[in-house]
C-alpha cells in the first residue's frame, strides 16, 4: 500500500481491516477474470503478499501483466488510496518461489525513485550506479557552504537529490546516502562552537524519526529541505550576532566620544555601523543590559553633572554642550534621572 502512514491516520481500525479485505478480494476477482487464481495474505500491515497460477496455454507473461494492470485499474477506480506491485520471476518450484519473494520485496524497494501507483517487475530495476565519491565530493561542498552561511548551500543540496533520482538507488541506499550526509554534519559541527551544536541537534533530533516514514524520494527531499532551510537561517543569525556583537564595544566608545552629537541615535548608528537598527537595539540589550537611549542620555547626564560641578558655565550652555540643542528636553531627561532639575542640582553642589 502506498502511503500507508495517511491510510492508518484516515481509517478506524475497523475500516482499516475491511478496506484490506476489499483489496485481496479485487485481486481474487481479478485472476477470476483472467482465467485463473491467487493466493494472497497479509504478511505485514502493509504489504500484501500474493502467489499467482499461471496458465500455461500463453506467454505467462502477458497474462500477469493484464491481471496486475486490471488490478491497479480496479482499486484506482473503487477506493481512495493507491498500491505499487514487485513482481518476482515466474517460479517452478518451492526453491524458485522463495527467490521470486526476495526479487519482488527488492524491486520494491525502488519505489523511492521510480514512483508509486505502479508495477514494478525485478527484471525492470536498473542497476544502481552508486557513486560514493561523488556523492562525498557534493556532501562536503554543502556542509562547507552551510557553515560558512553561503546561500550556495541549497544548489549542492539539490544537486545532491538530482545524482541520488539519476543513480536510481534503493530506499537503503538512499537511506545510508543520507546517513553519511548527517555523519559529515556531525563531524564539522563538532567543531563549531556551542551554539552552533546546540541549533543543528535542536533540528535535526527530532528530525531523524520521520526520516523513517518518507517513502518517495521527494517525500525525503521535502522533510530534509525543510530542516535545512531552518538550521541555515540559524546559522545566519548565530553568524551574524557573533560578528556584530564583536561590533558593540566599538559602537559603546563610539557613544563615549560622541554623545554630545545632537543627531546621534539607534538609526544614525546602524547607518553608520552598516547593522539592522531593530537587530542593533535588540544587542544593546543582550550584550551591554540596556537600551540604546538609556545609555546615551547616561553618558550626556553625567557629562552635564561633571561640567556643572567644576565649571561656572551656564545650565543652558551645558545642555547644548552634552547634546541637547532644546533645553526643557535637557531639563526633563536630568529630573528623570538625578531625581531633581538642574539648577537645584547646582545648589546643592
Amino acid at each position: 500500500m502506498d502511503r500507508y502512514d495517511v491510510f492508518v491516520d484516515e481509517y478506524h481500525q475497523q475500516d482499516q481491516a475491511l478496506l484490506k479485505f476489499v483489496l485481496s478480494s479485487i485481486l481474487q476477482e481479478s485472476a477470476r477474470h483472467e482465467g485463473t487464481d491467487v493466493w494472497a495474505e497479509w504478511v505485514s500491515s502493509q504489504r500484501l503478499y500474493a502467489i499467482l497460477w499461471l496458465p500455461e496455454t500463453e506467454q505467462p507473461e502477458e497474462t500477469e501483466q493484464r491481471l496486475l494492470s486490471g488490478y491497479l485499474d480496479r482499486v484506482g477506480q473503487y477506493l481512495n488510496f493507491t498500491v505499487t506491485i514487485g513482481v518476482g520471476r515466474v517460479a517452478v518450484d518451492t526453491r524458485g518461489l522463495r527467490a521470486s519473494l526476495k526479487e519482488a520485496v527488492h524491486a520494491l524497494e525502488y519505489k523511492a525513485v521510480l514512483g508509486t501507483n505502479r508495477i514494478i517487475p525485478c527484471g525492470d530495476v536498473p542497476s544502481s550506479t552508486n557513486d560514493v565519491y561523488e556523492f562525498l565530493k557534493t556532501i562536503s561542498l554543502l556542509v562547507q557552504a552551510m557553515r560558512l552561511s553561503d546561500d550556495v548551500w541549497e544548489q549542492h543540496f539539490e544537486r545532491l537529490f538530482k545524482q541520488i533520482r539519476e543513480s536510481v538507488l534503493s530506499r537503503q541506499e538512499i537511506m545510508n546516502t543520507v546517513q553519511l550526509l548527517f555523519q559529515h554534519y556531525n563531524r564539522e559541527f563538532a567543531e563549531l562552537p556551542r551554539e552552533y551544536q546546540e541549533s543543528w541537534a535542536a533540528i535535526f533530533t527530532p528530525l531523524l524519526p520521520r526520516l523513517e516514514g518518507w517513502e518517495t524520494l521527494d517525500d525525503l527531499r521535502e522533510l530534509c529541505l525543510e530542516g535545512f532551510r531552518e538550521l541555515a537561517q540559524q546559522m545566519e543569525t548565530l553568524h551574524c550576532s557573533r560578528k556584530h556583537r564583536s561590533h558593540i564595544l566599538e559602537i559603546r566608545k563610539y557613544i563615549e566620544e560622541h554623545y554630545n552629537n545632537p543627531d546621534l541615535s539607534l538609526n544614525y548608528l546602524s547607518d553608520l555601523f552598516d547593522i539592522n537598527p531593530k537587530y542593533l537595539s535588540k544587542l544593546f540589550k543582550d550584550e551591554i543590559g540596556e537600551k540604546f537611549v538609556d545609555l546615551l542620555i547616561s553618558h550626556r547626564i553625567e557629562k552635564a553633572k561633571q561640567l556643572m560641578q567644576q565649571t561656572d558655565k551656564a545650565i543652558q550652555e551645558i545642555s547644548e554642550e552634552v547634546g541637547y540643542t532644546n533645553y526643557n528636553s535637557f531639563n526633563r531627561a536630568f529630573k528623570n534621572v538625578v531625581g531633581m532639575a538642574p539648577s537645584d542640582y547646582r545648589k546643592a553642589m
